[in-house]
């Protein structure tokens, strides 16, 4: 197994109490694949991304658990170890290329960093290669955008450079947080097509984070459904969609039109709001939202257990084979 995580806790310290952005997840993520993370906003999906990455800003940290990439601990790795692994064995796309980028310096001078820095290269040597890498990503005229700044690009242009920077050195895992957030629907599609196709080629792992449904129905082999910092559901993507088995996910699809449904049928939108996460309710976490809840749902969270062989799901229900 490629990367292997285990029961991982990252807190954010607000005063005297901790916001559980991870809260005790596991999971793993297997050579090739592409593993989708779902869940609403505020539920864990970054937070989890740049824990594996050891970029969780102060006042967060790591707390426990272990991430196991090609059996070495990256959590105990040294920060000279850690460099080593960052941006070039995992690389991850940003949310926002706009904040992601640096400002005052040309794409050229930001592409040509991952490969003087981690290949040794020398700025003549790398140039070339990133002119590769734009035409790649099908960036046109790629020698004269290497001269534009950030802003001078477009949204879909600047999130292309994004993907260009991850992939430039090969990397084993590829981590994309949200990548065609406010972007138009056709540039999103082209994005996702190009990025998928990319990995498939280069034969690399990808976690894809996303809040639509529909991106993972299309590109995700697994998905994870998250809520609150925890994992409440995981499987196959055709066994999710077709057969889900927590409520929360249920409500997930249930609130996405359909092309089979019967035009008149209204969505069903997920009532109230997520809890707070820094004072989580004693039992489950969905409880309050939750239209099949009972007594003991309140009084303690369920765990994630298998329900087959190739779906897990954390609902006392389901334990029962309700």
């Amino acid at each position: 197994m490629l990367l292997k995580v285990l029961n991982l806790c990252t807190y954010y310290q607000t005063g005297s109490s901790y916001v559980r952005a991870v809260d005790d997840i596991s999971f793993e993520l297997a050579k090739g694949e592409t593993l989708g993370v779902v869940g609403e906003s505020g539920c864990g999906k970054t937070a989890a991304a740049l824990s594996l990455m050891r970029l969780i800003p102060s006042p967060g940290r790591i707390v426990s658990g272990k991430i196991l990439f090609e059996g070495k601990d990256i959590t105990a790795l040294s920060i000279k170890e850690l460099l080593s692994i960052r941006g070039d064995q995992i690389a991850m796309i940003f949310q926002d290329p706009m904040t992601a980028l640096n400002p005052v310096l040309s794409i050229g001078e930001q592409l040509v960093e991952p490969f003087m820095i981690h290949r040794r290269l020398s700025r003549k040597v790398a140039i070339p290669l990133c002119i590769e890498l734009l035409n790649k990503v099908r960036i046109p005229d790629a020698g004269s955008r290497m001269k534009s700044y950030p802003h001078e690009l477009s949204g879909g242009m600047r999130q292309r450079v994004m993907i260009a920077m991850a992939l430039a050195l090969n990397p084993k895992i590829i981590i994309a947080d949200e990548p065609t957030t406010a972007l138009d629907v056709s540039i999103q599609a082209e994005l996702l097509e190009l990025l998928k196709n990319i990995t498939r080629e280069q034969n690399a792992s990808l976690m894809l984070i996303t809040h639509n449904l529909g991106i993972v129905a299309r590109y995700a082999d697994r998905v994870m459904i998250m809520y609150a910092g925890r994992i409440v559901e995981k499987a196959f993507t055709l066994n999710l969609y077709q057969t889900p088995l927590h409520p929360y996910t249920k409500g997930l699809l249930d609130s996405v039109p359909r092309l089979n449904q019967n035009n008149n049928k209204k969505l069903t939108p997920i009532k109230g709001q997520p809890p707070d996460l820094a004072n989580l309710p004693q039992g489950c976490a969905f409880y309050e939202r939750c239209t099949l809840k009972e007594a003991r749902c309140k009084a303690k969270a369920p765990t994630l257990k298998k329900f087959t062989c190739d779906h897990e799901v954390a609902c006392w229900l389901k334990e029962e084979g309700k």
